[in-house]
Parts: C-alpha cells; sequence; structure tokens
C-alpha cells in the first residue's frame, strides 16, 4: 500500500530546509548563514505632567474657587490641601475639585496650599486668603502727596497747578489766577483759569472757574481764558487781562462772580504776551504790554508813555516821550505812581506820563551781575517781579548769574533808588522740561501783602520769606520727588513710578521710569529702577543692572518679579531689535528667565526655552496666570506695518507663540478688570459685559485727594489688585492705596 505525503506551502518547505540546514542536516553538508534578527522598539511611557489652573484669581476671601488638573497622560489625580491651611476641599480625587475658604475672613493674609499628584508627580498651585480691606477710599501707601493740581484747602493741603499771576487783595491776602490743563491741545493753548483767594494764614478757596472761552455773565454763562495778570481795585473788585486764543481783554470780576469786558487791548500782538493790569488806590486802571503804558478811560485805551513801534530803547521823558525797553512788570504806589522793571532798571511813570529811571540801568553790561549801590550804580542781574511794602520801598525777586552764585535775590529800592538786598533764598534743582511729579519749581513772583508778609510764588505753591535767608510755606505743596528715597510710607521718595504688580504677601513692586536727559533730547535713557513696597509700608531698592528699559511687570505666588524690557533707542530713530524677560527672586537674585542679545536686524519672534527664544523690538508683559506662566504681547516696529504677536513664557523660560492672550487675564478678584486713564484722572471698572465705570477720581480733575471715595488721581500710572476689594494705584510721585465697594 502506498502511502500519500500531503503537500506543504512553499514557504513552510522552505523553513524546514532551514531549520534542516542549521541542524547539519541535507546538501551534502554545506553550513548556511543565519539570519538578523531585529529586536522590536519598546517605547517607553511618558512621563507624566500636571498642570494646574484656576477659575478666578488666588487672591480670596470667603468665595469658593475650582482648581483643575491638566495631565500629560492619563491616571488619577490626588488633591491635598497644605497641613494647617485654612478652609476645605469638596474631594481627594478627580480632574477638579473645589476650595472653599473659611466662613470668616481672616484677620491677616494666610497663604493656602492646594497640590495635585498623579503617577509620582506633584503640582501645587498657592493662594492667599485676605482679611476685609476696610471701608472704601484712598490712602497713602507710599511717597509724596506733592502735586500740582487746583484744590482747594488750607496750607499744604492746598494744591495750586500753575500759578500765572499774583496780586494783594487789600485786607492781607491775595488774590491768584491759576492756570488749569490745556484743554484744547497743544496747538491751541486753552487753559482755563480758576482766580483764588488765598489768607494771610493760607486758607486757599476758589472764587471763580469759569469754562474756556470769552463770554460775560455769572456763573455757568462765563467764560475766561488764559489770564496773565490781576489786580485788585479799592471796590475789591478784580481786573484781569485774559487771552482766548483770538485776543486779549481787560476784564473785571466782581465778589458776587459777575465777569464783565471792560475793553479789547490792540495791538493784539503786542499784548499776547507779558501783559500787565495795575489799579492804584484811587482806581484808575492802567494796562500795559512790554512796550507801552494806557490808562483806561471809559473803555478806551489812553496812551501815556511807550510805543508800540519800539526800536528806541528806555528813554526818560514827559508828555509821551519816554520810552521802555521791555517791562517785565509793574504796581502803583498809594499816589498813584506806577514803578515798573524795564530791562535791567527800575523805572516811575507819573500819572501825568513824566517817566524817570530810579536805579540800575536800561540795557545789561553783559555780565547781568546784581550790585546794590544807588541810582545807575546799582545793577540788577535778572529781575522779574515786583512789590511794595506798606513803608512805601520796593521789593524786586532778581537773581544773579555771577559764577559761583545761586538761587533767588530779594532786592528793596527806595524811592530815592538806593538799592540794598537784604533778603535771598535757595532755588530748587531744575530737572528741565520732564520733571518729575511733586518736585519743586523755582519762584518767579513775588507779591507783599497789606500786612507786610513777603509772599513767593513758583508754579505750584506759595512761601513767606521769614528770614534773611529762606521762606516757608504759606500754601500748596509741589514736592521733593526728584531722587529716590527708601523709606517707611510718606517718608519715601519716587522718581517716576509708572508701573506696579504684587505678590500673594502684601508686597506692592514699583517700576519707575529711567530719568530723562534735561537737555529735552528725545533718545532714552537706560537702566531698570525697581522698588519694593513691603505690606507694612516699608520702601527698599531691588538693584537691577540693565542697559535696557523696563516695559512689563509681574508677580508670581512666591513673590518673584518679572520683568520685560527692551533695548533703548540710541538715536532718534527705531528701536534695537530684541528684549528680555528678567526674573528677579524673592532674595533679589537677577536672572535673565527668556531671550536673548539685540539681534542687530530687524527679526520676527523665535520660540525656544531661554535665551534661544527671541523678542522683537517692544515686549510687553501684559500678565501671569495662577501656574506662573507670564503672557507677552510682542511688538515688531522694525517692519511695516508693525506686527503683533502674542507669546507664552513658562516658569521655566520656555516661550512659545499664542493666538490670542488668555480671556480673563488681569481681572480683579471680583471678575472685573480695573485700568487707568492717565489723561481723564481716574481709575475705569470694565464688567464682564464690557461696561466701564469709573472706579476712583474725579473725570478731568487732576490732583490727589484722599479720602471718601471718588477721591481724586493725579495723572494715574497703573492699578494693580493687592487682594479682594484692594488695590495699589500711582497717582503723580506717591502709590497709594485704593479700596472700592465690597
Amino acid at each position: 500500500m502506498r502511502i500519500r505525503t500531503p503537500l506543504l506551502p512553499a514557504v513552510g518547505a522552505t523553513l524546514i530546509c532551514t531549520l534542516l540546514s542549521a541542524c547539519g542536516g541535507g546538501g551534502g553538508g554545506s553550513t548556511a548563514t543565519p539570519p538578523v534578527v531585529t529586536p522590536p522598539v519598546v517605547t517607553p511611557p511618558a512621563a507624566q505632567t500636571v498642570s494646574l489652573g484656576l477659575s478666578g484669581s488666588n487672591m480670596l476671601a470667603a468665595a469658593p474657587v475650582t482648581l483643575n488638573a491638566t495631565l500629560g497622560q492619563s491616571a488619577d489625580v490626588a488633591w491635598s490641601l497644605g497641613s494647617g491651611n485654612p478652609g476645605t476641599l469638596s474631594a481627594a480625587s478627580g480632574g477638579s475639585v473645589s476650595y472653599t475658604p473659611p466662613a470668616a475672613r481672616v484677620g491677616a493674609i494666610t497663604p493656602v496650599t492646594i497640590t495635585a499628584t498623579s503617577s509620582g508627580v506633584s503640582q501645587s498651585l498657592r493662594l492667599a486668603l485676605y482679611p476685609d480691606p476696610g471701608a472704601p477710599g484712598l490712602s497713602l501707601l507710599a511717597g509724596s502727596l506733592g502735586g500740582r493740581a487746583i484744590i482747594d484747602g488750607s496750607g499744604a493741603d492746598a494744591r495750586f497747578n500753575q500759578i500765572a499771576a499774583i496780586t494783594p487783595d487789600g485786607v492781607g491776602g491775595f488774590i491768584v489766577a491759576d492756570l488749569g490743563d490745556n484743554v484744547g491741545g497743544d496747538a491751541t493753548l486753552q487753559y482755563p483759569t480758576a482766580i483764588r483767594q488765598v489768607s494771610a494764614a493760607g486758607v486757599v478757596l476758589t472764587l471763580a472757574s469759569p469754562a474756556f472761552g470769552h463770554a460775560d455773565g455769572s456763573g455757568a454763562q462765563a467764560r475766561l481764558g488764559k489770564v496773565a495778570s490781576v489786580a485788585v481795585a479799592p471796590d475789591r473788585s478784580i481786573y484781569l487781562i485774559d487771552n482766548d486764543g483770538s485776543g486779549s481783554y481787560l476784564r473785571r470780576l466782581t465778589r458776587d462772580g459777575a465777569l464783565s469786558t471792560i475793553a479789547p487791548l490792540k495791538p493784539a500782538l503786542n499784548f499776547s504776551a507779558n501783559a500787565r493790569v495795575v489799579v492804584d488806590s484811587g482806581g484808575r486802571v492802567t494796562v500795559l504790554n512790554w512796550l507801552t503804558a494806557y490808562t483806561v478811560n471809559n473803555g478806551a485805551l489812553v496812551r501815556l508813555a511807550g510805543s508800540e513801534e519800539g526800536g528806541s530803547g528806555s528813554v526818560d521823558g514827559a508828555d509821551g516821550a519816554g520810552r521802555f525797553s521791555y517791562i517785565n512788570d509793574a504796581l502803583a504806589d498809594s499816589a498813584g505812581n506806577l514803578y515798573l522793571i524795564d530791562g535791567h532798571s527800575i523805572r516811575k511813570l507819573t500819572p501825568a506820563g513824566v517817566l524817570s529811571t530810579v536805579a540800575g540801568v536800561a540795557a545789561s553790561d553783559g555780565a547781568n551781575n546784581a550790585i546794590d549801590g544807588s541810582g545807575n550804580a546799582a545793577r540788577f542781574g535778572n529781575a522779574v517781579s515786583l512789590s511794595i511794602t506798606p513803608a512805601g520801598n520796593l521789593l524786586v525777586l532778581d537773581r544773579d548769574s555771577t559764577a559761583g552764585r545761586s538761587g533767588y535775590l530779594l532786592r528793596q529800592v527806595t524811592p530815592a533808588g538806593v538799592v540794598t538786598t537784604p533778603y535771598r533764598g535757595a532755588d530748587p534743582v531744575d530737572y528741565g522740561l520732564q520733571a518729575p511729579a511733586g518736585t519743586e519749581t523755582a519762584n518767579g513772583l513775588l507779591s507783599v501783602g497789606s500786612g507786610g508778609a513777603i509772599v513767593l510764588a513758583s508754579k505750584g505753591q506759595l512761601q513767606t520769606q521769614q528770614s534773611a535767608t529762606g521762606a516757608t510755606l504759606l500754601a500748596g505743596l509741589e514736592g521733593d520727588s526728584g531722587k529716590d528715597k527708601d523709606g517707611q510710607g510718606a517718608a519715601a521718595r519716587f522718581n517716576i513710578p509708572t508701573m506696579l504688580a504684587a505678590d500673594l504677601s502684601g508686597n506692592v513692586f514699583v517700576l519707575e521710569r529711567a530719568p530723562v536727559d534735561a537737555s529735552g533730547y528725545q533718545t532714552e535713557s537706560a537702566g531698570i529702577y525697581l522698588r519694593k513696597i513691603s505690606l507694612g509700608g516699608e520702601v527698599t531698592t531691588i538693584p537691577v543692572s540693565s542697559s535696557l528699559l523696563a516695559s512689563g511687570i509681574a508677580a508670581d505666588g512666591e513673590g518673584n518679579v518679572y520683568i520685560s524690557s527692551r533695548w533703548p533707542k540710541g538715536t532718534l530713530g527705531g528701536v534695537a531689535p530684541g528684549g528680555l524677560i528678567y526674573k528677579v527672586t524673592s532674595q533679589g537674585v537677577v536672572a535673565t528667565l527668556a531671550g536673548g542679545a539685540a539681534t542687530g536686524t530687524p527679526a520676527g519672534p523665535l520660540d525656544g526655552a531661554g535665551a534661544a527664544a527671541a523678542f522683537s523690538t517692544r515686549p510687553v508683559l501684559n500678565g501671569i496666570d495662577a501656574a506662573g506662566n507670564l503672557y507677552v504681547t510682542d511688538t515688531n516696529t522694525n517692519v511695516n506695518p508693525s506686527q503683533i504677536s502674542y507669546r507664552k513664557v513658562t516658569p521655566k523660560g520656555e516661550v512659545s507663540t499664542i493666538a490670542a492672550l488668555p480671556a480673563g487675564l488681569n481681572k480683579a478678584p471680583d471678575g472685573n478688570t480695573y485700568t487707568v486713564d492717565r489723561d481723564a484722572s481716574v481709575v475705569y471698572r470694565i464688567g464682564g459685559d464690557g461696561g466701564k465705570t469709573v472706579a476712583a477720581g474725579v473725570l478731568k480733575a487732576r490732583g490727589t485727594r484722599l479720602g471718601a471715595l471718588p477721591g481724586g488721581l493725579d495723572t494715574p500710572y497703573s492699578v494693580v489688585p493687592t487682594g479682594p476689594g484692594s488695590f495699589a494705584v500711582i497717582s503723580g510721585s506717591a502709590v497709594l492705596r485704593l479700596v472700592v465697594p465690597h
């Protein structure tokens, strides 16, 4: 019988042959090469990552918040509350958990740490509970409240904005013309004027503050231009010279607030600057421009001395033959004679029109020296204002340009022309056109009250000359914020505070703008100036050595500060490409977190870690989230049109480009967003629906006013939440605490 063997598949047959060959069988004893077997690639499991998010602010009062965990891979999440931390968690595990603070508000800022753990990896989120911030209002955290505004009050509580003229009121006090801020733009020079009364004791009261323009009437009907001179008549009405931009006018303000126009002043060009009005004890009104003196008769101007064409210099004479060089100031004595500063001399003009020189010489001898003496042997350096004492002597505010001399001089001139210097005083530091807010300006006006008080006026304050070498404050307060000064609360000084951040321990961090070259050139000074205000109000300086300019600031829950910066302008041209994000630890250690040096060529954003990342020309740190991620608006101004991108920077310095800033970034604990409007001097509250309301300050009413809301703010630069219902806000050269209704 024949047994049939089944057919093997070709692959199976080949495999059998291979095995036989490997065992040494078949094929006449030949040896085959063994095959190469590649082991399978085994991918290790990805490392677990845990990222935490928060439904609201990490500054808590009593409302619960939700935390959620995003994992790198699926796993269980365990939640834990820091040992001894108040409050409760809604669950011990799960993708999210709710934290509920204790029902009673804490008595002091209390840290809370919540940790999520998955597959042995943990991530913690820092929160803080805050006490009730107290009654709504504004109070001082640190810095100087000095500044310039129009605020009534007594002594240092009052404020002046820009004193343009001052005159005795006849009863021991003074009348001041105080210019408001320009309301018409730089080109139109519309400065509304407040007419203010200052008592001998320094109590300041605004008598009238009409809107800018030209209209007679009372109250809201009246309009007033930019006032250059004031004089008080025997009936206590106030004569004014004002300019509404189209012309100059002599006007009269009664004590019941009625404003009327006496006469237009022409030629308009010669009255557009340095015009003066004088009223003598008999009620005679004289108006002067820099070349001519006129009496006012039933609204008509009658030339008394001088010539509108000028060109003749100082000439003594009568019957209209007298000529002036340049009239700076004028007043009347009890007999009706006018005394004038004319160039470098003091002149006398009688009611009959006789003009003579009392002391000094018409033209400078080139040295502008102040020299005591009699008649033409005396010299005036830079005389700018004069007044008359009850004894009938003149006092002249003067300065001497002699090398090594500084400060102001008060020169006494007798009716006989004998000049002495009985008083003098120091001038403040001149910070140029871009002086910090809250810094003193030099005295530029002089007035002597009917009681004999010698009062000097700078732009923003009045001082009384009390001794031969010094003056004391009478009213207003310009401040001394020209230089930084560490210290407690009101004793500290900020130079130009511009940006704020706050951590969870109650510390506030302040970035100051680098000082500007007083020469007026628009190139930028380099440097980052960082200050810290502790919870107790102690101000210290944190050194940050940098050749860049700060553009933004944020602080995390651990007290680390982050600063975005850009390269300054080296010329009037553009900004160098590149920028850095600095990290300043709570111990004051400064390091670069992300970004590199200036590239030298226009560059777009480059993602990466640390120095491998690149920013464009204007990176601005917009805010920080609860997990410590920074968000930056990165603008490239070296391309046309400018390009804006948004960047995310992790706590490890990893930079990536994102589509938009996170919704809700920088929201306050109450869910609203708070911003400042420098021009309007207010803090706005922006609700979730986009509605905007004023949270603090009065629209267009500049000046710091502490106390109950709305209070007052001086061109606020920045506002930052410091807890539920509380904020820090920059006002002038001070940092204030703002508490809103809560």
